[in-house]
C-alpha cells in the first residue's frame, strides 16, 4: 500500500526547536549545522510552525518507509487535538520501547 500514511517513531527523529522567521532552505541549513550532521542530504526535514516557533524534526532518508506519506510521530497529537480528541492544552505522552523511553511534552497547541 504505497498511499498509506506512516508515522516515523521517536527513536528515528532528531527534534529541535527554533525561534525566528526562516525560509525552509535556511532552516534546514541551520539545523543540519547545529546538529553537526556530516552529510545533511541524508536527512529529511518536517516542521510545524506556531507564530515564530518552529518545531523541527529531522529523519534519515534511509530509515523512511517507501510510501507517499510519512509524518513525525509527535505530530499525530496535533491532529488529535484539532479533531477534539484531546481536550487539554498542555499534556505529555510517554512511549515505552524495549530499550528506550520517550517523554514528549506538548504545550499550548494552537488551532490553525
Amino acid at each position: 500500500m504505497k498511499n498509506k500514511a506512516h508515522f516515523i517513531s521517536f527513536e528515528n527523529l532528531i527534534y529541535k526547536q527554533k525561534n525566528g522567521n526562516f525560509e525552509e532552505d535556511d532552516l534546514f541549513k541551520e539545523l543540519t549545522k547545529e546538529c553537526d550532521l556530516q552529510n545533511p542530504f541524508e536527512y529529511q526535514l518536517a516542521f510545524l510552525k506556531q507564530d515564530q516557533i518552529y518545531h523541527c524534526f529531522l529523519a534519515r532518508v534511509a530509515k523512511l518507509p517507501k510510501t507517499q506519506f510519512c509524518f513525525p510521530q509527535p505530530l499525530v497529537f496535533q491532529s488529535l487535538f484539532l479533531e477534539n480528541k484531546i481536550k487539554e492544552e498542555n499534556f505529555c505522552i510517554l512511549e515505552i520501547k524495549p530499550q528506550k523511553v520517550f517523554l514528549c511534552f506538548i504545550s499550548k497547541i494552537q488551532k490553525f
